[in-house]
């Protein structure tokens, strides 16, 4: 008796009211379509709205929903479209090189989280690629061809956005660097043959001289340390804790490396000769 008692009431102050307002009495609508339902057992429920599903939102102090509709405010807050997921690999670091290009190939990925809204655009290099539009959590895949010429540094970017308007954004770059060089020599100064070959060291892409490095003497030998001279000439040679720098002499060389690149390098050569291992720090 009650319940009846109170649905009449609710109608009763519905009708009466100026402003109708969208309500749904025991799911009867009344009026325009509800945006809530009022049940029977005097419970709201919001129509059109799930709140059985993972919170994306991060609720922080200051955040503006900028709307007065419950529904809307709670969407906002708590349950946020995500950004989509992208990927660009491809890129590499390459030794200089004496002129010319070459052709690269990319691969991209574009996906959605599982409340990402759809794909719009996928743009990889300032081109747009086509793609069958992937579920929530999942993604799609492709690639992409560029020139690029020796020398000089290229980064390309790949940018995914949403049909809300949400972007992400990936790079791969290719970049040139000088290789430095360490190892063993025969002779009194090391040459560009020794560095070329390296024995009982190494070399290395970098455009940076300091480093540790370890050498394999084998017999007599001596020690080398090269690097391109631009970088300016080292502080210290630390070997076995003591600086060894004045137990170095330093040559300049014009050396060609295997890519046919010539530029100057600082070569620092061992003024003994030494049967042992050695590891220099150096600056």
């Amino acid at each position: 008796m009650k319940q009846i008692l109170l649905f009449i009431l609710m109608l009763f102050a519905y009708v009466a009211n100026a402003q109708q307002q969208n309500l749904t009495v025991d799911s009867i609508a009344i009026g325009r379509k509800p945006a809530s339902k009022i049940n029977l057992d005097g419970s709201i429920t919001a129509k059109n709205f799930n709140g059985k599903r993972p919170i994306t939102g991060s609720v922080a102090t200051g955040q503006n929903p900028n709307t007065n509709d419950l529904v809307a405010w709670l969407n906002t807050v708590f349950y946020p479209t995500q950004s989509p997921i992208v990927g660009l690999t491809g890129g590499q670091q390459l030794e200089l090189h004496s002129a010319g290009s070459f052709n690269a190939t990319l691969n991209w990925t574009a996906g959605r989280q599982a409340a990402t809204e759809t794909i719009n655009t996928i743009v990889v290099d300032g081109v747009s690629k086509g793609f069958a539009q992937p579920g929530p959590g999942n993604s799609v895949s492709g690639t992409h061809d560029v020139s690029v010429t020796y020398n000089t540094n290229k980064t390309v970017s790949s940018t995914v956005t949403t049909s809300d308007g949400k972007t992400a954004t990936a790079s791969t770059a290719f970049t040139f660097l000088p290789k430095r060089y360490w190892g063993r020599t025969a002779s009194t100064a090391a040459t560009e043959s020794d560095l070329l070959a390296s024995a009982g060291g190494s070399n290395a892409l970098s455009n940076n001289k300091a480093g540790t490095f370890s050498i394999t003497a084998s017999g007599s030998n001596r020690v080398f340390y090269a690097y391109p001279s631009n970088l300016g000439d080292l502080s210290n040679i630390n070997i076995g804790g003591l600086e060894s720098l004045s137990s170095f002499t330093k040559t300049v060389i014009s050396f060609t490396n295997v890519s046919g690149y010539t530029q100057n390098y600082n070569v620092y050569t061992s003024n003994n000769e030494t049967g042992g291992n050695v590891t220099a720090v150096i600056q």
